[in-house]
């Protein structure tokens, strides 16, 4: 029963087994008939994508290079689009700017505007229109501004008509300057001067008008056109220009007009004024020889205005030349000081720096730092060329040539005497003045050329001819001369003259006192050359000149140990002062420290390169050193700079010993 029920149960499966297998069987046939169908299709649709990747590939490859071209036209438009608009903002910017500055300008301008005058009828036919005269009158304005040298700065003058030629603004029919003349007037404070000729019972009358300015009148003839435009125009700068004006009649020969307007301008002017009129009042004061009156008037502006350069400077100069070195040197110091710190707007930039050059100069010429002058005045002299005509730069050549000659450097400042003496011709064209200054000035470089070269017999001379060249000047100038001249004479034998001269100098005058010092030293009176030393070391503690001289007597005198006390403190108070460094080295080479001398000798040559002792002692101090080569080397320098007779017979002496 058994293996009946597991027969029955395997015949079932097996029937059912077989059953299934027919079917997947029918089922694979057609599965494979669609697969196929559906294979075949695929790959027609891929033939188809083929085709169509194909098709796009080759229109891809056609317009390719035309894209491209498109995005570098792109890439390029918006380069140039980017430009453009920087561009468009920098111009926007620089209108702005521009603009900007135009009414800076037009804000500060103080300018004087000259309109067209008006004329009769007649006077137009006869070739005298309004426009014409305006235009003569203007001239006459800037002839007078040009003659009123002054370091206060100055306003400007033109015609009304100037606005004419200019560049014109495209689409707007206007020009950049009218644009400008119109915003001075709106925003500026311009003056418009007019003029009016009109007939009188005696003439003419040509009234001018400033502004809100009372008229000047002018009366006269009509055949006196140009004089009645010279009045009118002097009238009418005198009201615009008080301050340059007076300095125009000053500079004119007019010196009595140009005191009377200081003076009604010191009191009624407004503080800038009256600070420029007591400074013009005391220049004019100190010239005329009042130099004590000077003093108390700058010291009066100084009080009132204590950054006003001008006024320090004069006092300076005031002090320098009346021989007040230590009130000099601290006016110096304290003007440098004034214009490094203090803007000075109301002064012409060109003449500021002509006064930072020529105070420093100067400064360094007390100080005994002639080197340092030289330099100093070299630039002072190229900033002049901008200021003044050739007549007046010829004496701050000379000047120049002294400073030279004060730093051992002869040959150089001979040359310079030798183009001056060529120039005779040019010179004679000078007014008389002038060809006086440069006489002086030639006069002092010849006399300090000499003095250089040891020639006392010349230079004797020369300080006579200077004294009587400068005859009729101020007292305070010939007290200089007369130093130098004194001086000369006593070194020259003729020491009762020098003593005339000098005494008719002052107790207070530094270089007056030096003098007196080397007179006594002439006449081998010790005792009395040191007490004017200590006269003039008292007087400019911090002046180095009196020291070095004072060292220098003690020298001869064999004091070695007292000289070089002097060099000390001379070199203390002048560091760059050459001499008593130079004197130093010869005062140790006389106590046998050749050694000690040699650093001295170089120091000197700092500020005193072409000395042609300095270079011979410092081959002697080499020489004695052992140092033949280099004591050669020096000894050839000095071969080559100027030397005195007794120095050039050193020399050959040495030469001939190595």
């Amino acid at each position: 029963m058994a293996d009946d029920a597991e027969w029955s149960g395997s015949s079932a499966a097996s029937s059912s087994a077989s059953s299934e297998a027919a079917t997947w069987a029918v089922l694979g046939a057609a599965g494979r008939e669609k697969a196929d169908a559906f294979l075949d299709q695929q790959m027609f649709l891929a033939a188809r994508q083929a085709r169509l990747a194909d098709l796009q590939i080759e229109q891809l490859r056609h317009e390719m290079p035309l894209q491209l071209s498109h995005l570098r036209w792109r890439r390029f438009g918006d380069f140039t689009k980017s430009i453009f608009e920087v561009a468009l903002g920098a111009l926007i910017v620089l209108v702005v700017l521009v603009f900007c500055i135009m009414a800076w300008r037009a804000a500060n301008d103080r300018s004087l505007v000259v309109d067209a005058f008006s004329v009769p009828p007649d006077w137009q036919q006869r070739g005298y229109s309004g426009e014409a005269l305006a235009s003569r009158f203007l001239d006459r304005l800037k002839r007078i501004q040009r003659h009123s040298q002054s370091a206060r700065a100055s306003r400007s003058y033109r015609s009304s008509n100037d606005a004419k030629i200019a560049l014109d603004i495209p689409q707007t029919g206007i020009s950049l300057s009218e644009v400008q003349h119109l915003m001075s007037a709106w925003l500026g404070h311009e003056t418009h001067i007019a003029g009016q000729v009109v007939r009188t019972t005696k003439g003419v009358a040509l009234v001018v008008t400033l502004g809100d300015e009372p008229a000047v009148t002018t009366m006269g003839n009509e055949g006196e056109v140009e004089d009645l435009i010279e009045r009118a125009a002097e009238g009418a700068y005198a009201v615009a220009e008080p301050y340059r004006f007076a300095n125009f009649l000053r500079r004119a020969g007019r010196t009595q007009e140009a005191l009377v307007a200081l003076q009604n301008l010191a009191v009624t002017g407004n503080g800038e004024d009256r600070k420029w009129a007591l400074q013009s009042w005391a220049a004019i004061l100190g010239f005329q020889g009042q130099s004590r009156q000077a003093l108390d008037l700058l010291h009066e502006v100084v009080s009132e205005h204590p950054y006003f350069h001008t006024a320090w400077n004069d006092l300076a100069y005031f002090n320098f030349w009346l021989g007040r070195y230590e009130a000099a040197l601290d006016a110096f110091n304290t003007d440098q000081q004034i214009l490094t710190h203090y803007p000075q707007t109301d002064t012409d930039h060109d003449r500021l720096e002509f006064d930072r050059f020529f105070g420093r100069a100067a400064s360094d010429e007390i100080s005994g730092a002639f080197a340092d002058s030289v330099r100093e005045r070299s630039l002072a002299f190229e900033t002049d060329r901008k200021l003044y005509a050739a007549d007046s730069l010829i004496p701050d050549r000379l000047l120049f040539a002294s400073a030279l000659i004060e730093s051992h450097d002869p040959k150089a400042g001979r040359q310079i005497l030798a183009q001056v003496d060529g120039s005779g011709a040019f010179i004679a064209t000078f007014d008389s003045v002038t060809k006086k200054r440069i006489a002086e000035a030639l006069a002092i470089a010849q006399l300090k050329l000499e003095a250089e070269d040891g020639d006392w017999a010349s230079a004797s001379g020369t300080g006579e001819r200077l004294l009587a060249i400068a005859r009729g000047e101020p007292a305070f100038r010939l007290w200089y001369y007369a130093s130098l001249a004194a001086v000369a004479n006593a070194r020259s034998g003729k020491v009762a003259l020098a003593r005339r001269l000098i005494a008719q100098t002052p107790g207070d005058c530094y270089p007056c006192l030096l003098a007196r010092a080397k007179i006594d030293e002439a006449a081998q009176n010790s005792s009395g050359a040191e007490f004017w030393f200590a006269q003039a070391a008292g007087q400019g503690p911090s002046v180095p000149l009196a020291y070095a001289d004072w060292g220098e007597m003690l020298l001869a005198k064999g004091n070695l140990n007292g000289a070089i006390a002097k060099y000390t403190l001379a070199n203390q108070k002048g560091p760059h002062f050459a001499d008593p460094l130079e004197m130093w080295g010869e005062a140790l080479m006389a106590k046998n420290r050749s050694d000690l001398a040699l650093a001295k000798f170089e120091e000197a040559n700092k500020y005193a390169p072409n000395w042609g002792r300095l270079h011979l002692k410092w081959g002697e101090a080499l020489a004695y050193a052992g140092k033949k080569d280099e004591a050669r080397k020096q000894f050839a320098i000095a071969a080559q700079l100027d030397l005195s007779a007794a120095d050039r017979n050193r020399l050959r002496q040495m030469e001939k010993g190595l």
